[in-house]
Parts: structure tokens; C-alpha cells; sequence
């Protein structure tokens, strides 16, 4: 006989017969459909894709001529808990050859090991199909070697030592073998199960045993067994995988593992040996010997049947003694390993001991068992029937304490010093969140006595002070530590308990349905979800019941405890010194009840998308989606804020498919928002209501039926889809607004677009972005700023809606369609406006920014990142709509600012002459006028930019002045700035003469030098680069073309054109040179080319009348001084001359200085002959010869009716010739000269007379 756990039955062979007990219904199922005797029978799982898949198992059945397989099939029914066994007959038999088999086993990748008297391991192989080559169904010995294959089996050698049991350890891939003789035999299937590596034989177990624990054995070595092998599963234990029971009831602990890959190695490989690592006598009363048959180690637990007697066994059952372990932890910081035992007598012999129930969600400590029933149970198999034994755990003890009756101080400090306070407290709420039919099987009093022990004794928060060993050397402590109560800490012990086999695992796994398309499916059981959903609502409800689970008032709850109810080992710290514990009590503990709640939302989400067709999720969903969701894990669909976006838009996808019946929609909806309502909020609702909407919709529009309730719906439509915002996501929003434009409905469509962008952020955390951190980029805003995730989300979905909106507005190669246009101006949406502005610039419709006018548009102008095409932008809007003066201040800040380096000086020219003319606009059109003066400011400006410009042309021809040309460029100067940084420096005399003009700044020395520059220079042929001007009588037409040149630039300012100083130097100039008279004076033939003093000046639209005063004032002055030299030779010598220029004396005198100056050649003394040249004779002379040619020049203009095209008269201001005053100053210098200068210079002046009088 034996047990199948895995069926929840035993079985009984007699003869040929082979009997089925179900031991929780006692009926039987027989089978005798064979005649041969029955030897052994063991149960394994089938390998995949060879029977049909209502069988679950199979059955091994060892008889003395065969062995062959019967499929095994248990259907559920409520009348039997374990269900009704069928079995089938499969054809697969394989003749048992002279092997009489003594133990069976299988793994879970279907694999069959057998066990034979011969000593011998086989595995008897099945096959769906037979082959050539390969039956059906064969044995195949393991462990023979290759000659025992050529020796009949009648004379094959049989080893005593056979193998009595097998143990298989399907996680880490081993099969163990425990022989007669107590070997122990290791052999390594793999981690894929396939191989048969025989890796050792352990036969010295005995002596390693007693060399480790002297006193294991009293029994001596003759009298050792191995009774029983148990494999540790991975979650008891990484090191120790195996526990062997003696027949003293002693437990050896082996590892396969050496003791150097134990404790070095991380990655485990395959089993290396067997080594003895630990031995652990039998737990028994004054050390009463055993004699022990059959054993079972399970999850730390040890049952032993112990020899009684003939007629019963004596079962001791051991186990870890949690509470010993927690006080020797808590007193003394560690533990050794404590148990307790207890003796059961069970009638009858003990034939199989093994576990029974579904394991599965069961932990390994007791301490974490959060289902009261759920107990580890144990079925012991006797030849007087089937008892179950149950394991006792920690809360068993304390429900068993508190169903006593009413709580007193000595029960409830037994169970905190016992367990602990956070142990005590999750246990209770281990029994208050179950179901009302447990809690109704417990006593009246234990869950009333829970919720007291989780309240009155849970102890409260405080303060520990952490005394660290480097501080305790100084007498210093480190930073206290808060210890919270037991509340709270039991709380998360039975929620992390509660979760721990679902947590961390993926919620979601892909099923395949066809031509590649998947679809989402559950990949944890979904009534296991269910029922820690159903423990998280009685817990939710539970809190809410009891306020002060959550405390918000933190002293008045410390005071609420007694002294009495809190252990020595705690200390509490009571006044307001205590509150801020409380504090964060409170807020961690509703920081679990939130997440408590996001939990059991989660579970219901899973459960609605069971609903979900697998069709319109396999069509509608994208990959993406359901690749997402397939790794999340419960904690990333209860706590990730990122899978929840995928779960939104994976319940978008499905509602808004077109295949997705109404019905089915309707539920979703009504489903999210009764059961998922911090999950999926009301807007969440609202928007699959709104697809509905859309669906019914499109159904109108195609039969083309009751266009009111069509328009009707779709303005539906746009406000729910408007309220949803981001939740709509940019697929779907894209396929609404496609959707819209298909109805014709491109009005709708904008609105949607904007509605969205708008609504989904209310606090305008997209607008913080847009200026914190994409200008930031841009290099325009504070560096400290920090980036938001949530803000940086809004913003792209924000600018996602707005560029779909802009395709409406302005199609691809199509022109703006004004009416949407001008509709979307009037939302007062900033970021949308800036959205729209960029748009314009960048596919350069930039004039129509010029013509609109909104509030954002002259901030968006001047925003940042500022440019000089929007600056350019926001002066052309302000002329448009007659804002002149505002203009002009722009345009001058243009030209005048240092904003933008990169405006040439042209260009700022440019915008100086705009302002200019928007200014004077400003006067004309304007009420409020600009006023004059800036106008007259701006005047100036442009004059001196105008110099600024002559600079930079002359810079230009220059070597080396990149510099100063780029600083010229990069800024407009004013007159000093110019005259000090460049004029004056490079010695540009002709700006200087402009900078005075127009800063009316008089500096008659320096001017005298700039002229005496231009004239000598002119005549060295330096100033000009002509070739027609060489030759000394060019040089002279240069000279009068530079004068002419610069006096009509500067004339009539006399700060930089002084009439007398140029008059002056020319004169000397026609001296120096003799171009009117000969050395020799008498020779009245020698006066040639009269009038070039006269015509420099007329050239220079100077009026006759000025140059008539000006030589008559040095005729006047001269005449007076006859007698006297002009210029003697002490007077070359004075350092004064050029100090004043007031009077015609020192002007002449400082003339001829510079003229002899300029003729000697340097380092060479002057000739005093030379100052010949320049007596009063010949300058007065000179004067004559000019105010003769004045006077006729005078004429020919007053008596021209009309001024000739060539002619300069027509610049000046009067040239009505003054007959009578001109014949009266004739008479007189002909009077006064007479005698005293040439004949010729005389007669001239009296025939000019004669004329003057015949003609008028």
C-alpha cells in the first residue's frame, strides 16, 4: 500500500487487484482488468502532447511479468472534494524481464525511474508513435555497464544492495537514490531533466555522522538505517538539499555542494557531492531512545513513526519554536535553532508518510501564514487506515488564546513577549480580514479580542536612541532612531506576506491567437488575485470601521495607552516630544492604506480585461501596449504611474474600436468607474462614453439617417473628448479629429484640438516648462531651474494637439484658411498662440503677423529668444495699425541698442531713417504726438551715423582696421565717441570738419591746419589718385576741387568752413605760385587765369555776396596797411603766430608761415627772398584780380533769366548783383590802389566800370 498526494488518495493492492481509497469521501475505485500480481505502483506527471489533456497523471504499474501505464483522469464535482478517478488502459507495456521492482518515481518533465531487486536503476521510456527503430514503450537499465548487455538476464549478476526509494529534486535537476545497505547515491538530471550523470555514492554516512556528533548513534553501526530521504526545496534552504532520517531519529543535513562553492560561490552550479554538513539528534523527552521505521521531513517539521509495539506506533512530530527564537533574538541579538516536539499514538503500522493539500501558496515559515485553515497537513498511511495530522503554527496558538475569553495583561504580554508586538498585530489582522464563515467557525470572543490586542496593545511610536560602538569609546551617541508601533508594523508584515507569491510577478502574459496576433491573458491564477483582493477589502473595511487605526491626533493617542500595556523593553517618551512619531506614523500608515486601495483597484482592472474580446484586442491593441503590459508586475500596475498610462491606453484602444460591441463597451465603462475609481477617473469614464457617442455616430453618418441627432451626438462627442485631455492620447486623438474632418466637421476638430491641449492642464505646468526649461535650452533663463517630468509631459502633449490643430489651419501645400484662422486667434491660450506665431515664422507667413492683432502677440514680439525678424515684426505691426511713435521707438531701439550685435551699420542706418519717418508720421496722425525733441534727437543720431558710415568707408581702404570697423559695426557712437576713438587717432580731418559742423564745436587752429593739409597735400598730388590731375596746374585744379568739395558739405558753418581762413590760404596759395603775375610786375601781360580763388568758392555754392565781404574785408584791411610788409623775417621766427587767427593780418601771416613751410624741403633753412612773393602789393593785387572776376561772374548771374543746366547759380540764395554798391566799392579801390599796384590790375578795374555803368 501507499499514498498518491498528488490525486489525495492511497492505494491498496491485493493479488491482481488494484484499489483506489479516497480517504476524505472513503469510497474506492477498483481495477482489476489484469491477472497478474501487483508489486509496486507509483503515480508521475505525463509528458506533454502524448495523452489526451483530461488526463492529468499516470499510473506505474509493476507486476511480476510487466509494467505498464494507466491514465489517470480526476473530474471535479461538488459531491467529492478530491473529485471522481477514472482510469484508462494505454497500451503502454513493456515486460518486466525477471525485475521485480521496489520503488518508482517521476519528475515533472514526465520522466520514469525505476528501481529493481537486481540493484539496478532503470527508466522505462514511452513514445506517442512506435518507430523502426524505437518501441512504443522500453526499459532501459541506467546503470549497468556495456558488457551486461550481451548476458541473458538469467545469468546477469544481482547486487543485494538494491535501491529501496527515490527522492527527485525538481528544481535544482538531482535524483537521489537510498539503498539497503543506507547509501546514498547522488545522480544529476540537468536543469533541463534530460541527463543521467551518476555523480557519487556516499557509503561512509555513519562515520562522518558520529565524527561530527559523537552521540547521534548509541546504536552502533551494525544497527545503523537511513529510513526515509527528503529533498529541502530552495525556498527552505540554498546550501542544504537534502535531510536523511535515521533509526534513532537522527537528521543528517547534506549538501551537494562543497564547502567552498558554499560559501564563495554566488551562481550554484550542479551538484558536486554529497557532504554532511549538520546532524541533529531526535527531539524526545529525558532523551528516550527511538527506534524509528519511516520518517518525513517537511518544511523545518520532522515526523517520525517510532516502534511501539505489534499493535501501534508512537508518531513524534517536532517543530521550530518561533516564540523561543524571537525572546533568545530580542534578549541576546541571536538564536540557535529551538524546537518543541509533541507524541501522538497512532494504531496500527505506519506504511507511507507524505504531505497532502495544495502547497502551493504556502510559505515555509509559519510565521507568515496569513489563511487560518490553510494548514500544512500530513496524511499517515497504516494498516489500520488514514490519519491526517495538521501542523500547528503561531497563530493557531494565539487564536486559541484569545477564544479563552475576555483578554487580561498576563495573556496579552505572554503573546508580545512571545512573538513580539508587529508579530501579535499581523496576526490579528490575519483573523480580522478573513471571511465572515472563518470568523464564525472561531469563537465569539476571538475576534473581538483581536481587534483589542491590535489596538490596546499594539504599542505606539517613540524614539531610540542608537548608541554606535565608535561612539560609546567618546560617550557620544549617534542620531536616534524611531521605532514605530506594532500597528503599524504588523499592517505591512501581513500585507507583505499576503502579496509576497504575487508581487513581484507579471500580471499579464501573450497568448497567441493567430497569423502572429497575441492577446492578453492572466498569468497568475485569477482566483488566487480574487481572494487576496476579497482580504483587502475586509482589511480596507476594517480601517475605515476603526478611525483611530490612523491616528490624527498624536498625543491624545499616546495618552489612550496605559503604562500597563507596554513591555519594559519599550520606552515611551509621553508629551508633545512624541508627536512628531506620531506624525509619521500617521502618514506612513495612510501611505499603506492608499496603496492598499491602488491594489484592489488592480485586481479589478485584471479582472475587466478578462472581458475584453480576445479579437479586438489581438486587432486594436498595439504590440507595444501588450508587450508592456505582459512584464508588469502587480506592484508596477498598483504603484507605476507609466503602466497605468499603458492600462489607460490599452481600455482606449478597446472602446474605441468599431468592433467592440456597445454592451461590452457599457460595462468596461461602468466597471472602471465603480471598481477602479483612483484608477480610471470620471473623465476616464467620460471618454469611453464619448467613443460610444462617436460609434453611434458614424453608424447615422453611414446610412446617412437624422442628421440633427448626428450633429447632436458629435457636439456630444467634442465636449467629453475636450474634458478627457490627455487621456485621450495622440492616437486616438488623431483618429477623433480624422473622424471629425470626415464628417465635415473641421470647426469641431479645431475645437477638439484645442479643448484638449487646455483642459489637460488647468495650472498651466506646460507654460512653466515652455519658460523654464525649453528657453533655458536656449541659453535665455536662470540656470538653477529644474526639469519636471509631469510639466515636460503636459507640454509635448500640449504641442502635439497644436500642431494637429495647425494642419487645419494652414494644410500642406495649400494656402491658410482665413475663417479657422481667424477663429483659433480668439482662444486665449498663450502656448497655442506661440505655437501658431512659430508656425508662421517658420513657413515664412510672417507678414501675417503684421496684420492680426492680439493680447499675445507684441509679448510674443519681444519674448525671448528675441530676434531681429521679430523685432522687425512688431514695428511693421505697430505702423499697420497707425502705432507710429511706438514704432519709431523700436525702430531706435534697433538702431541704437546693443541687443543685436549682428545689425550692420547700414542696417541701423536704415532703422534710424524708419524711425525718423514713423516719428514724423507720429506728428501728423497721432493724438498723442511724439515729442519734437526726440524727433530732433533721431535727426542728429542719423547725421552722426552718417559720419560713422564715411569712417568705416575710409577704414575700409586701410590696413589693419578690422577691429576698429567691426566695433564701428557693432554699435551707433555719438560725436565725442567719435571724434576721440577715431577721428582724431587716424587723423580722418575731413570727418572732424563734419563732427564739428555738426556738433558747432570752434577750434580755428586746428581747423587752420586741417585746410593747410588739404590744399598742400592736394598739391603733392597725395590726397587725390587721379592721373588726370598730375602736373602743376592740375595740382591747382585739385586744390580748388577738395576746397569746393568740402564747402559744400560744410558751408555756411563757419565752425568748420571759416570763409576768411580759406580765403586766406589761397591767396598765399596764388602767391606762392605767381599764377597771376610775373616776377617781373611791369609786364602787363603776365596776369593769366584770374578768378580760381573766386570759382572754388562759387563751386562751393557759396554766395557772392559772402565772397564779395570776404575779400573786400582783406582789401579794406590791406589798403589801410599799404605801407607796411605784410610778413617780415622776424616774424618766421615767433612761436606765437598761429595763436590767434582773429585778425586778416595774422591770418595772411600764418598762410604764408605754412606756405614757406610746406616749400622748403625738410632739413633745409627757407630763403628769406622767398617772402617776396608775398608782399602787400601782390596780395592786394591778387584780391583785385578776384573781386574783378566776382563782379563779372555777379553779372552774367543777375542778367541770365534762367539758370543753365550746368550752372551752380541756381544753389545760391541771392544773386541780384548790387550795381550802385559795386561801382561805389570799385571807385574807391581804384582810388586807393592806384599806384600801388599793377596798371594792368587798374585799367581791368576801370573798365569794369565803364561796363557796370553802361549795362545798368
Amino acid at each position: 500500500m501507499g499514498l498518491f498526494p498528488q490525486i489525495e488518495r492511497a492505494w491498496i493492492t491485493v493479488d491482481h487487484r488494484l484499489i483506489i481509497w479516497n480517504y476524505e469521501d472513503n469510497n474506492f475505485y477498483t481495477y482489476e482488468e489484469q491477472d497478474q500480481t501487483i508489486i509496486n505502483v507509483g503515480i508521475i506527471e505525463p509528458k506533454k502532447g502524448i495523452f489526451s489533456e483530461n488526463v492529468s497523471h499516470i499510473l506505474v504499474v509493476a507486476t511480476t511479468l510487466e509494467i505498464f501505464l494507466l491514465g489517470v483522469e480526476v473530474t471535479k464535482n461538488s459531491f467529492s472534494k478530491s473529485g471522481n478517478i477514472s482510469l484508462y488502459t494505454t497500451q503502454l507495456k513493456v515486460s518486466a524481464d525477471n525485475i521485480m521492482v521496489s520503488a518508482i518515481v517521476g519528475t515533472k518533465n514526465g520522466r520514469i525511474f525505476l528501481s529493481g531487486n537486481d540493484g539496478h536503476i532503470y527508466e522505462l521510456l514511452y513514445h506517442d508513435s512506435e518507430g523502426w527503430i524505437n518501441k512504443k514503450c522500453r526499459i532501459v537499465n541506467l546503470t549497468s555497464s556495456l558488457i551486461s548487455i550481451f548476458i541473458p538476464t538469467l545469468f546477469s549478476f544481482k547486487n543485494d544492495d538494491h535501491v529501496l526509494s527515490f527522492a527527485v529534486d525538481n528544481e535544482r535537476g538531482i535524483l537521489y537514490t537510498l539503498s539497503r545497505n543506507s547509501i546514498i547515491e547522488v545522480i544529476s538530471l540537468g536543469k533541463d531533466g534530460t541527463k543521467f550523470d551518476r555523480i557519487i555514492q556516499h557509503k561512509n554516512i555513519y562515520s562522518e555522522a558520529l565524527i561530527m556528533s559523537p552521540a547521534f548513534d548509541s546504536l552502533g553501526k551494525n544497527s545503523f538505517e537511513i529510513v526515509s530521504i527528503n529533498v529541502v526545496p530552495v525556498a527552505e534552504s540554498n546550501t542544504v538539499h537534502l535531510v536523511a532520517i535515521s533509526n534513532t531519529g537522527s537528521r543528517l543535513y547534506f549538501s551537494t555542494y562543497k564547502r567552498v562553492t558554499r560559501i564563495y560561490s554566488n551562481e550554484k552550479s550542479s551538484p558536486e557531492t554529497l557532504e554532511l554538513i549538520h546532524v541533529r539528534k531526535a527531539n524526545t523527552r529525558q532523551n528516550e531512545s527511538l527506534s524509528v521505521h519511516n520518517g518525513l521531513y517537511l518544511n523545518y517539521a520532522t515526523i517520525l513513526a517510532n516502534v511501539k509495539n505489534d499493535d501501534y506506533d508512537e508518531m513524534v512530530c517536532s517543530n521550530i519554536d518561533n516564540s523561543a527564537i524571537q525572546q533568545s533574538i530580542y534578549r541576546n541579538g541571536k538564536s540557535s535553532l529551538v524546537e518543541y516536539s509533541s507524541v501522538l499514538k497512532i494504531e496500527g503500522k505506519t506504511w507511507a508518510i507524505s504531505q497532502i493539500g495544495n502547497s502551493q501558496n504556502r510559505s515555509t515559515n509559519d510565521l507568515c501564514n496569513t489563511d487560518i485553515f490553510n494548514h500544512t497537513k500530513v496524511a499517515l498511511l497504516t494498516n489500520s487506515g488514514i490519519n491526517i495530522l495538521a501542523k500547528q503554527n503561531p497563530l493557531d496558538m494565539v487564536i486559541w488564546l484569545v477564544s479563552k475569553g475576555p483578554i487580561i495583561d498576563i495573556e496579552a504580554n505572554a503573546i508580545i513577549e512571545g512573538y513580539g508586538r508587529s508579530e501579535m498585530c499581523s496576526m490579528c489582522l490575519t483573523v480580522l480580514s478573513s471571511d465572515e464563515s472563518t470568523q464564525r467557525s472561531l469563537s465569539l470572543n476571538a475576534v473581538k479580542n483581536c481587534s483589542t490586542l491590535f489596538f490596546e496593545y499594539g504599542g505606539v511610536p517613540y524614539v531610540k536612541a542608537n548608541v554606535a560602538m565608535t561612539s560609546q569609546l567618546v560617550g557620544k551617541t549617534s542620531e536616534p532612531q524611531i521605532i514605530f508601533s506594532g500597528r503599524h508594523d504588523g499592517l505591512y508584515l501581513f500585507l507583505a506576506r499576503l502579496l509576497t507569491q504575487t508581487w513581484d510577478t507579471p500580471v499579464f502574459k501573450l497568448a497567441n491567437l493567430k497569423d502572429n496576433q497575441t492577446y492578453l491573458t492572466p498569468n497568475q491564477s485569477l482566483d488566487s488575485l480574487l481572494e487576496i483582493q476579497s482580504r483587502l477589502i475586509r482589511l480596507q473595511t476594517f480601517i475605515n470601521r476603526n478611525q483611530r487605526f490612523i491616528p490624527d491626533n498624536s498625543y491624545g493617542m499616546a495618552l489612550q495607552s496605559s503604562d500597563n500595556f507596554i513591555s519594559d523593553n519599550f520606552s515611551l517618551a509621553m508629551g508633545k516630544s512624541n508627536e512628531g512619531c506620531w506624525k509619521l506614523e500617521a502618514d506612513s500608515l495612510f501611505g499603506a492604506y492608499t496603496l492598499i486601495q491602488q491594489i484592489i483597484e488592480s485586481i479589478s482592472f485584471l479582472k475587466i480585461v478578462t472581458i475584453i474580446n480576445i479579437n479586438v484586442m489581438a486587432n486594436e491593441v498595439e504590440n507595444s501596449i501588450k508587450s508592456e503590459l505582459c512584464k508588469a508586475t502587480l506592484s508596477e500596475l498598483a504603484t507605476s504611474l507609466h503602466i497605468r498610462k499603458v492600462c489607460r491606453e490599452l481600455v482606449v484602444s478597446v472602446v474605441g474600436s468599431r468592433n467592440s460591441r456597445s454592451e461590452i463597451v457599457e460595462n468596461i465603462g461602468e466597471a472602471l468607474g465603480k471598481n477602479c475609481g483612483s484608477f480610471f477617473s470620471e473623465k476616464d469614464v467620460k471618454l469611453y462614453r464619448a467613443f460610444e457617442y462617436l460609434r453611434v455616430a458614424q453608424k447615422l453618418g453611414e446610412s446617412n439617417s437624422d442628421p440633427e441627432q448626428q450633429q447632436s451626438l458629435l457636439q456630444e462627442c467634442l465636449e467629453m473628448f475636450t474634458d478627457s485631455g490627455i487621456l485621450l492620447g495622440e492616437k486616438k486623438l488623431k483618429q477623433v479629429v480624422s473622424i471629425f474632418c470626415n464628417f465635415n466637421w473641421h470647426l469641431g476638430a479645431l475645437n477638439l484640438c484645442l479643448g484638449c491641449a487646455k483642459n489637460a492642464d488647468p495650472n498651466d505646468l506646460a507654460i512653466n516648462y515652455y519658460n523654464n526649461t525649453v528657453l533655458l535650452d536656449s541659453g535665455y533663463h536662470n540656470q538653477d531651474l529644474k526639469n519636471d517630468d509631469l510639466s515636460k509631459q503636459l507640454y509635448d502633449w500640449r504641442i502635439y494637439c497644436y500642431n494637429l490643430a495647425l494642419l487645419f489651419i494652414k494644410p500642406e501645400n495649400s494656402e491658410i484658411s482665413n475663417k479657422l484662422f481667424l477663429i483659433s486667434l480668439n482662444f486665449t491660450d498663450i502656448l497655442f498662440h506661440t505655437t501658431l506665431y512659430d508656425f508662421l515664422l517658420s513657413s515664412k507667413l510672417d507678414s501675417t503677423l503684421t496684420q492680426i492683432q492680439t493680447p499675445f502677440l507684441v509679448d510674443y514680439l519681444r519674448s525671448t529668444p528675441v530676434s531681429i525678424q521679430k523685432y522687425d515684426l512688431l514695428w511693421r505691426h505697430y505702423a499697420y495699425f497707425s502705432k507710429f511713435s511706438q514704432a519709431s521707438a523700436i525702430l531706435h531701439d534697433l538702431a541704437s541698442g546693443t541687443l543685436f550685435k549682428e545689425i550692420t551699420l547700414a542696417k541701423r542706418m536704415e532703422y534710424l531713417s524708419l524711425a525718423i519717418s514713423n516719428a514724423k508720421s507720429s506728428l501728423h496722425y497721432e493724438k498723442e504726438k511724439l515729442p519734437v525733441s526726440i524727433l530732433n534727437q533721431m535727426t542728429d543720431q542719423l547725421k552722426t551715423a552718417q559720419i560713422q558710415m564715411e569712417i568705416v568707408i575710409v577704414l575700409s581702404s586701410k590696413p589693419d582696421q578690422e577691429n576698429n570697423i567691426k566695433l564701428l559695426n557693432s554699435r551707433l557712437f555719438n560725436v565725442t565717441e567719435l571724434y576721440d576713438q577715431f577721428a582724431q587717432p587716424l587723423n580722418l580731418y575731413e570727418q572732424i570738419l563734419l563732427l564739428y559742423k555738426l556738433s558747432n564745436f570752434t577750434d580755428r587752429v586746428q581747423i587752420f591746419e586741417i585746410y593747410s593739409y588739404f590744399i598742400y597735400e592736394s598739391l603733392q598730388g597725395e590726397i587725390t589718385n587721379s592721373s588726370e590731375l598730375s602736373g602743376p596746374s592740375n595740382n591747382i585744379i585739385a586744390v580748388c576741387s577738395k576746397i569746393s568739395s568740402l564747402g559744400i558739405r560744410l558751408h555756411p558753418s563757419d565752425s568748420s568752413f571759416p570763409l576768411d581762413l580759406v580765403v586766406g590760404l589761397l591767396v598765399t596759395l596764388i602767391a606762392d605760385k605767381q599764377l597771376y603775375l610775373s616776377d617781373n610786375t611791369e609786364n602787363t601781360s603776365s596776369i593769366s587765369n584770374p578768378g580760381f580763388i573766386t570759382q572754388t568758392l562759387l563751386d562751393s555754392n557759396i554766395p557772392c555776396v559772402a565772397i564779395n565781404d570776404i575779400i573786400c574785408s582783406y582789401l579794406d584791411f590791406l589798403l589801410s596797411f599799404s605801407n607796411k610788409d605784410i610778413i617780415i623775417g622776424s616774424d618766421l621766427r615767433s612761436d606765437n603766430m598761429l595763436i590767434s587767427l582773429n585778425s586778416p593780418l595774422n591770418i595772411l601771416k600764418s598762410c604764408i608761415i605754412k606756405s614757406i613751410e610746406a616749400t622748403t624741403p625738410e632739413g633745409e633753412i627757407f630763403d628769406i627772398k622767398s617772402l617776396n612773393k608775398f608782399t602787400n602789393k601782390n596780395i592786394v593785387s591778387i584780391l583785385l584780380i578776384e573781386l574783378q572776376y566776382l563782379y563779372r561772374k555777379w553779372i552774367d548771374f543777375s542778367s541770365s533769366e534762367m539758370v543753365n543746366s550746368e550752372g551752380s547759380g541756381a544753389d545760391y540764395d541771392d544773386n541780384m548783383f548790387p550795381a550802385v554798391t559795386v561801382t561805389n566799392s570799385l571807385s574807391k579801390y581804384v582810388l586807393m590802389a592806384n599806384g600801388f599796384v599793377n596798371s594792368q590790375v587798374i585799367s581791368q578795374l576801370q573798365q569794369l566800370q565803364t561796363e557796370i555803368h553802361a549795362f545798368f
